[in-house]
């Protein structure tokens, strides 16, 4: 997380106004800025007036990292407009509140509280967290996503599971009010009128019942993390060892690709024939969808109950995993030329928020 101290921070320490807890701030700060687990900014009179209150204090280690932090500071004028979430550190006495894509917070709450530490990224599961964050935010960029490019993100702090559990943590965390934290869940919507499904949904009712200054939550618009793979390396995974027959059956999800259907697609379960001759949204946008796609939905006879054949494949649980594990991939060149835009802006999104919650710097020394 970037923090902005303010001038107050200075002033307190300078007149010796809330003189221990703005100091003890100053130091923790600095400890955690020299480990690289945060990015600090400031105006330079603002650094100015610590780094002499620190010299003159003798402490020239610290004077040191503010004097190098000073430096850097013209780099973190463009990040300053960028990021979509800063934490704002004021000297004063005040409750957290959110401005713009400000978070301005008190030193002394700072200083009873974990958030000198990387924020926690939730996510359903482990490899989920890995991919919003090792994967998109490192490697996908275009214009929008430039300023951020250069930022590095912290993989220090994932935690997940399926279901219930992420809504369970997200609750915790928020309660807690000790911890920043990132959650990101999939939409797991099967057509556009559909509602949004139990994960995504309780970490939406949470948000509604106990807003929190402290942690966020995205719900990506896709039915699961499947359908922001890049559509080039799900194929390649897909094939491997099959026969012609299954490889040929992959073009009809190739078709969905290329529509705005695309992103409600259940990859995971497949489109099975049952399920098109219910009377249900799902079956009539399905099925409305197939035809003007002419993927034909003739596999089986009229009987339901006997009607076991998939019209559109599924893919494995473990893709995920298996293209994770596979160091041979050039995800910079799969992501950044994905053709379907509403990928696309998906993944600016992902970069934007996990490079804003999770970006960090380089250790530095005194």
């Amino acid at each position: 997380m970037l923090f902005h101290i303010s001038k107050s921070i200075a002033e307190n320490i300078a007149n010796n106004v809330n003189y221990v807890e703005s100091i003890d701030f100053v130091h923790s700060l600095i400890e955690a800025r020299k480990k690289g687990l945060i990015l600090v900014s400031a105006h330079e009179m603002t650094l100015d007036i610590i780094f002499h209150h620190l010299a003159a204090q003798g402490n020239n280690r610290a004077a040191e990292i503010i004097r190098k932090i000073k430096i850097k500071q013209r780099q973190k004028k463009s990040l300053l407009k960028s990021l979509t979430k800063i934490i704002y550190v004021t000297g004063k006495t005040t409750k957290p509140r959110k401005l713009g894509n400000l978070l301005v917070v008190s030193c002394n709450s700072i200083n009873k509280s974990n958030f000198l530490y990387p924020p926690y990224l939730l996510a359903e599961n482990l490899s989920d967290c890995e991919f919003y964050s090792t994967v998109i935010a490192d490697n996908f960029f275009d214009d929008q996503c430039f300023d951020l490019s250069r930022l590095k993100t912290h993989k220090s702090r994932y935690t997940g599971g399926g279901g219930n559990t992420i809504s369970n943590q997200y609750d915790y965390y928020k309660n807690q009010g000790l911890d920043l934290c990132l959650c990101i869940a999939d939409s797991d919507r099967k057509f556009p009128q559909d509602g949004l499904g139990d994960t995504a949904k309780f970490i939406v009712d949470s948000d509604a019942k106990n807003p929190s200054n402290y942690c966020e939550a995205i719900i990506i618009n896709t039915y699961s993390i499947e359908n922001i793979l890049p559509i080039k390396i799900t194929e390649m995974e897909y094939i491997k060892d099959k026969g012609k027959d299954q490889i040929e059956e992959f073009s009809k999800i190739k078709k969905i690709y290329d529509d705005v259907s695309w992103k409600f697609l259940p990859l995971k379960k497949g489109v099975a024939g049952a399920d098109l001759k219910s009377q249900t949204p799902y079956s009539n946008y399905w099925n409305g969808v197939l035809e003007k796609l002419k993927i034909s939905t003739n596999c089986c006879s009229q009987d339901k109950s006997n009607c076991n054949c998939k019209i559109v494949p599924s893919l494995s649980s473990k893709l995920l995993a298996s293209l994770l594990s596979n160091n041979t991939i050039d995800w910079r060149e799969a992501l950044s030329n994905e053709e379907n835009e509403h990928m696309r802006d998906t993944y600016r999104k992902i970069v934007l928020n996990v490079k804003s919650w999770l970006c960090t710097g380089e250790v530095m020394r005194s």
